[in-house]
């Protein structure tokens, strides 16, 4: 192994395990190939992947679906995130979604399961919350954690072209380790969206932990044909770039994306997903667009 890829691996896992450990890492890193690409300006995004992202929008899903999820932060084994959502979209009673995620490898995870239900007040307005179980491995030595935590999502569409986003975590700031009144991070996300004549999307949210510098992040997503989505973006906490693409064959919608850190390189994200059902909601039949079965 070269020096400078020792060198990289020794800096990354300090990293990542240092942010885990305080829980940002385990609590609400956006997730998904399709906001990966768009450097995870997730927060306006409408697919099963927004259980992680902002629940509020998984009121408007128009099927149910599933899908699974593969990060492999800056090509190291030990940094790899994988998940999956399920959501069950019913007529009547809203969006119920079950998901799971894990970090980490045989000397450090992070496991987080977690229940979201959302729905529609309006064709203008959905809301939805989360209820998180975490559990963190240390290893033989250093034993476990675990703490619960709930999320507040809204996502409102004054147009049918214009969205706006907010997304709160962990509002109590719930104690994970007795030791140094550890405890997992609370953060205030806002976000807005806009759809250019059909073919462009531009999202930008910022996001604040109580503990952490303000971040912004930008995402852009471009339709040139009915399948294909091609994706880009950038944003700050850490400074980072990303770009990505889409495939959309029938209900199968396929995401492969990579963002770009300027010392630790490249990190790779891919997702597989799937609707499936009768459309349960009229409004997104007329309004569907070819970016997603369950995006309006």
């Amino acid at each position: 192994m070269s020096r400078h890829r020792c060198l990289k691996r020794l800096i990354a896992t300090g990293l990542a395990c240092s942010i885990a450990i305080v829980g940002l890492e385990a609590q609400s890193w956006p997730v998904g190939g399709r906001a990966a690409g768009m450097a995870h300006a997730s927060l306006c995004n409408v697919d099963v992947y927004a259980a992680f992202n902002n629940p509020g929008a998984l009121g408007y899903l128009g099927r149910s679906g599933a899908g699974v999820f593969y990060d492999n932060r800056f090509l190291l084994p030990e940094l790899g995130t994988a998940g999956m959502s399920a959501a069950a979209a019913t007529r009547r009673l809203g969006v119920f979604n079950l998901a799971f995620l894990r970090f980490g490898g045989r000397f450090f995870n992070r496991n987080r399961l977690s229940f979201s239900y959302a729905r529609t007040f309006s064709p203008y307005l959905s809301a939805g919350m989360t209820f998180n179980y975490h559990y963190l491995a240390f290893g033989d030595m250093y034993g476990s954690a675990h703490a619960f935590t709930g999320e507040l999502g809204v996502l409102a569409r004054p147009t049918r072209d214009f969205s706006v986003a907010f997304h709160l975590v962990n509002p109590v700031r719930q104690t994970i380790a007795a030791f140094d009144n550890e405890r997992l991070p609370a953060l205030v996300r806002f976000g807005i969206g806009y759809l250019w004549a059909g073919k462009l999307r531009t999202h930008v949210d910022a996001e604040k932990d109580l503990d952490r510098p303000f971040a912004v992040r930008l995402g852009l997503e471009y339709l040139p044909v009915p399948i294909l989505q091609v994706r880009a973006g950038g944003g700050t906490g850490p400074v980072t770039a990303a770009f990505g693409m889409g495939l959309r064959l029938g209900p199968w919608q396929l995401d492969l994306a990579s963002s770009y850190h300027q010392v630790l390189g490249f990190s790779p994200q891919a997702g597989l997903s799937v609707d499936f059902g009768p459309q349960v909601q009229k409004e997104m039949r007329r309004n569907r667009s070819s970016s997603s079965a369950s995006e309006p």
